[in-house]
């Protein structure tokens, strides 16, 4: 079980808007299992983008299908399609490589091998991170300003441990669940992460036609307002579900 991790606005990215555009950064994290190891984090060995799945072995495959479908946005008025929207997505998995023979020995090397979140003190078997970028283009409209040609862009990064070693059937079985269970618990962190982003299209879209000074400030103060939501949520959904282990998401 685990304890989630968000961070903060990632500054070294963030800058006030333009005048007549607009863009902000913004990151989350969190993952399942407990405390890290002194070990730092290997290199990340894999990354998917959306779109290119049949690279990969089948039971990982599987997982990636998985998550990218979990994470689709389809049941929401706003889907994510940069080419009709304005809104796209990106979703990206990263593996890294555990092994042993037995339960013991696999749970020893996640704990010496897992990933450690950016701006996080602590390691954890699996986490999600994530990104929504917004612009958009102001116009006059008689004494005001209004928006238009909006758009947002979200990335979600799943990091999931990979099992090496030749096992046994039931071990291999035990890792199968447990593995579908955290991508199931880090799907529903991209979920959240999906409506953050269509939220956040929807109301620049809307936007009404406002005094110009001020209009980015506002914008972008709505934008955070929406993402303090979506941390919100993440917590509620963590709390509820115990990080995943209420989902199956512990091993051994």
């Amino acid at each position: 079980m685990g304890v989630a991790r968000v961070s903060g606005k990632e500054h070294a990215d963030d800058h006030r808007p333009r005048p007549g555009s607009g863009e902000v950064r913004y990151r989350e994290m969190m993952g399942n299992a407990g405390r890290a190891s002194a070990r730092p984090a290997p290199a990340p060995i894999l990354m998917y983008i959306a779109g290119g799945a049949d690279i990969l072995p089948i039971p990982m495959r599987a997982v990636v299908l998985h998550l990218a479908a979990l994470a689709g946005a389809a049941h929401l008025e706003t889907p994510l399609s940069a080419e009709t929207t304005g809104l796209s997505r990106e979703v990206r998995v990263v593996e890294y490589d555990v092994e042993g023979r037995t339960p013991t020995d696999i749970r020893r090397s996640l704990n010496y091998q897992r990933a450690e979140p950016p701006l996080s003190a602590e390691a954890y078997d699996a986490y999600t991170a994530w990104h929504v970028t917004w612009n958009y283009e102001t116009s006059p409209v008689g004494h005001l300003c209004s928006i238009g040609r909006v758009r947002v862009h979200l990335v979600i990064t799943t990091h999931l441990p990979r099992l090496v070693s030749a096992v046994r059937d039931s071990t291999r079985e035990r890792w199968a669940a447990y593995l579908s269970a955290l991508a199931k618990h880090e799907s529903r962190h991209a979920e959240i992460a999906n409506e953050t982003a269509a939220r956040i299209y929807a109301d620049l879209r809307r936007w009404p036609a406002s005094q110009c000074p001020g209009i980015n400030d506002a914008i972008n103060a709505r934008a955070e307002e929406l993402l303090l939501q979506g941390r919100a949520g993440e917590r509620e959904m963590d709390a509820a579900t115990q990080h995943g282990a209420r989902e199956g998401a512990i091993f051994p």
